[in-house]
């Protein structure tokens, strides 16, 4: 440590040094120099030396001009130039401490903090269309003992998610994405893609659960007179005015997002104000409610009449005298007589306080639910009259009510999808996540024992319209929120083209992603054209479910795995709580609507699936990745190596290429590999193992770069000729000893290759090439001392994929060969292109008998 301290002290004075942007800055200065440094010395050397000097030679000269005491830390890199030293520094600084460079080279800057940057957009998105237009109707259906549970299994899924997403943030850096960019770095671009895909879809879809809240706001309770098509709420003309008036302020909340996410932060701000004074005002209104100042509404026994009927110009006529409207309303001349229906004959019509009280019946009605079913009086079974009554439009259920509440706590990823607008993503996501889903869910439950024009808004303080502004301005703030949101997140995906045909969308036009903005509003427009705010609502439930249960499983994964990079500085979380989470999540999936979910499930497994196949490969050391590791090594782990079951044994071949005969620039093998790969290919039906490996004749400190170029293009081979498997490249001073050490330390436990696959060696014929004979005799001699099975090719022709065979598969038998003729001809017999073949045996019986069998 003392040595370390020196040499980087002769390098950087830490006494200068207050931060690590500061370091930053000091070790790049210091690289730079030494790069000089190194430049000059090297200028130096070469011109000092003979064009033809060896690579030894020159090192040796190289290694006295440089200083010794200054760089004796670096004595094993001083093949790598300063330049890369430095390069290495800068990804690690940049990964672990500050995201400034990646924002310089975009162009972008980031200056979003907790506040404006996480806790507002998580608020308003949470606090929403739901809890002002839906939360009182919830409750009343659901009764306090189900709605408190409703409410409890959403917020414990906010939150569950709002720490898994906290434990990945606080793991490494997080750009531009948010949740997609979470999702993908830490299950892979496969799993990234598809969920990221549609948590963009569930985002635009919940634009257009918003801005329906918004404008159902607007018609029904702020200004009904505005309305074209439906006069009333229930005439089903109105859901054209939804379109209408939503398509025009998507419109324009889609220019504001045009116009960049500076102004979003600014309206999200003032809308911030207004949602706050509402939620104040509902808490001080239910403080000070009483009946002697609560709203009034007529019911007539237990039916609650509508208040157009009884309000007539401004004038309560709740009563059954025939000049009222209940009685034109439940009596009709019949014979000229008048006959009324029997429910308005035994009841009496009250004009009752909205808001009675504490008192101990209300409070005890209200525990229990009053679910009913769409067309009748809420909370009864009678079918209800839609020109006098309050008619249930929809038919409720636990479940239902599920679907209708949770995508109000569907905003707690909000504040991630401006990860790339943060100053410090891995401080503000934490924060900001957490302290929204906590202040959220004390608002939510605290709103279950107010058990309720819009209910909340006839409690407000000191007036109803603070509620109703707070309400129209909350959506919009909510909607705009989801509208920037959105085309960031898909444009991160764009950006790292694991998706094929979507790089067109990772341009951005003056800092902004317009061209996903276009798809957002597309997507949106769609949602709005729906009309049905309780239709729309569980589309975005599934989407958003879904996403945050994978969230969670992510971070269940790479606990369980606990792999070397997963070390979060995020401590308050629990693989079992985040289990937790993603089964509550799935499970809520299938209690809300198990058609949707199989749906959404479906759509995102044929996502995966595309993506497996044709997604771009991506390195990201995702979870999945180290699960397959683990899996791979406990699989191994409980093979025993010494265990050689006869029904268990399999052929895993070992196939020796010849290096020189590879084309590298048209990465295809000569006819002659390319028939030993494709045997190889064909033995797979033993569903074994398959090794490709060849020997490269030299110095490894010399050919290191020549096998990776080798490996690759070995790599390419494969895959052009479709064939899967492991490729070795040995590099030895003999040929012989080289594959020598392959033959006996290729593969791994009981993993191992049991049988090798050779060429026979046709230059015989046209050279005698003493070498070649002993290549290829030392390699059989080291096949039998190895106890492995060896099988030599010969042939001018091999059939290739794609052609199909007729005839017979001839087998000399050696009755004592141990059955390995037999087995290569069932197998072959198995592949489609030697399916059509019979298997034709010829054996040695006696002295001068040959039988011959056959079989199909």
């Amino acid at each position: 440590m003392d040595s370390f301290k020196n040499t980087i002290g002769k390098v950087i004075d830490f006494t200068k040094v207050s931060s690590m942007t500061t370091l930053e800055t000091a070790l790049k200065k210091s690289m730079s120099d030494m790069g000089r440094r190194t430049e000059h010395r090297l200028s130096e050397a070469t011109a000092s030396t003979d064009d033809k000097v060896s690579l030894a030679e020159f090192e040796k000269s190289y290694m006295h001009k440089m200083n010794a005491d200054a760089l004796s830390l670096y004595q094993e890199d001083l093949k790598c130039n300063a330049e890369s030293i430095h390069g290495v520094v800068k990804k690690t600084v940049d990964s672990n401490i500050t995201q400034d460079m990646d924002r310089k080279n975009t162009g972008s800057k980031a200056n979003l903090g907790t506040f404006f940057g996480v806790f507002l957009p998580c608020c308003q998105n949470i606090v929403g269309v739901i809890y002002f237009v839906r939360m009182p109707w919830i409750i009343g259906c659901a009764g306090v003992l189900e709605g408190s549970a409703i409410v409890l299994i959403c917020c414990g899924m906010s939150i569950c998610t709002a720490l898994s997403m906290s434990a990945i943030a606080t793991n490494g850096r997080v750009t531009a994405g948010g949740t997609y960019f979470m999702i993908s770095r830490s299950l892979g671009p496969a799993f990234g893609g598809s969920l990221g895909v549609l948590f963009f879809m569930g985002t635009s879809i919940s634009v257009a659960m918003y801005y329906l809240g918004t404008i159902e706001t607007l018609l029904t309770y702020i200004a009904p007179k505005i309305a074209i098509f439906g006069v009333s709420p229930e005439d089903p003309k109105r859901y054209h005015d939804y379109r209408l008036f939503g398509s025009c302020l998507l419109i324009i909340m889609t220019t504001v997002v045009f116009l960049g996410v500076k102004i979003v932060s600014r309206l999200a701000f003032c809308a911030i104000i207004f949602l706050f004074a509402a939620l104040l005002s509902i808490f001080l209104g239910f403080i000070m409610a009483s009946p002697e100042t609560s709203a009034r509404i007529c019911v007539l026994g237990d039916h609650v009449i509508k208040f157009e009927l009884v309000h007539p110009n401004n004038t309560w006529e709740c009563h059954k005298n025939k000049t009222g409207p209940l009685y034109d309303a439940y009596c009709k001349k019949i014979n000229g007589t008048d006959v009324c229906e029997e429910y308005f004959v035994k009841n009496e019509a009250q004009l009752l306080p909205g808001i009675p009280g504490f008192r101990k019946d209300i409070f005890i009605d209200a525990i229990y639910n009053h679910y009913t079913e769409i067309g009748n009086i809420p909370g009864t079974k009678t079918p209800a009259k839609h020109e006098r009554e309050i008619v249930s439009d929809i038919t409720t259920s636990f479940v239902v009510l599920i679907g209708i509440y949770f995508p109000s706590i569907t905003g707690v990823e909000s504040g991630s999808n401006y990860s790339g607008d943060l100053r410090d993503a891995q401080i503000s996501i934490p924060r900001g996540t957490i302290a929204a889903a906590f202040v959220t869910s004390f608002i939510y439950g605290e709103s279950i024992s107010m058990n309720g024009e819009l209910v909340l808004s006839l409690m407000a303080f000191p007036s109803k319209w603070v509620v109703l502004v707070g309400t129209l301005t909350a959506t919009i703030g909510a909607g705009l929120q989801a509208l920037a949101g959105g085309p960031r997140l898909l444009q991160a995906i764009a950006d790292d083209n694991i998706i094929p045909h979507l790089s067109f969308f990772a341009q951005k036009w003056r800092g902004e992603p317009v061209r996903c903005l276009i798809v957002t509003f597309f997507i949106a427009e769609m949602g709005i054209l729906i009309a049905f705010l309780d239709y729309v609502a569980p589309i975005v439930t599934m989407f958003f479910l879904m996403c945050y249960g994978f969230i969670n499983f992510a971070v269940t994964l790479q606990s369980l795995l606990d792999t070397p990079h997963w070390r979060p500085s995020f401590r308050y979380y629990h693989w079992s709580l985040t289990l937790f989470g993603t089964c509550l999540c799935l499970a809520t999936m299938f209690i809300c609507s198990w058609k949707y979910a199989i749906v959404a499930l479906v759509i995102a497994a044929l996502m995966y699936q595309y993506m497996e196949y044709k997604g771009a490969e991506k390195e990201w050391g995702d979870g999945m990745t180290g699960l397959n590791m683990s899996g791979a090594l406990y699989a191994l782990m409980r093979l025993k190596q010494d265990y050689k079951h006869i029904k268990n044994w399999r052929p895993q071949v070992l196939v020796l290429l010849k290096m020189s005969d590879i084309n590298f620039f048209q990465s295809a093998f000569n006819d002659d590999d390319l028939y030993l790969v494709t045997l190889a290919d064909m033995l797979k039906a033993g569903k074994g193992l398959s090794m490709f490996g060849t020997v490269i004749q030299g110095h490894m400190d010399e050919m290191q770069d020549e096998k990776e170029m080798i490996r690759n293009a070995y790599a390419r081979c494969l895959e052009n000729a479709g064939v899967k498997g492991f490729i070795e490249v040995v590099i030895h001073p003999n040929v012989v000893d080289g594959l020598s050490c392959m033959i006996q330390s290729a593969g791994l436990g009981a993993l191992r290759p049991n049988t090798v696959l050779i060429g026979w060696p046709v230059e015989w014929t046209e050279n005698r090439n003493m070498a070649s004979y002993n290549v290829f005799l030392d390699t059989m001699r080291t096949v039998s001392l190895c106890k492995d099975a060896l099988i030599i090719l010969k042939a001018k022709s091999f059939p290739c994929k794609g052609m199909k065979c007729k005839g017979t598969i001839d087998i000399w038998w050696i009755v004592n060969d141990g059955g390995m003729l037999l087995l290569i001809g069932h197998l072959l017999k198995r592949h489609k292109i030697w399916s059509r073949c019979q298997l034709r045996l010829f054996t040695v019986a006696g002295k001068h008998l040959i039988y011959i069998f056959t079989t199909t």
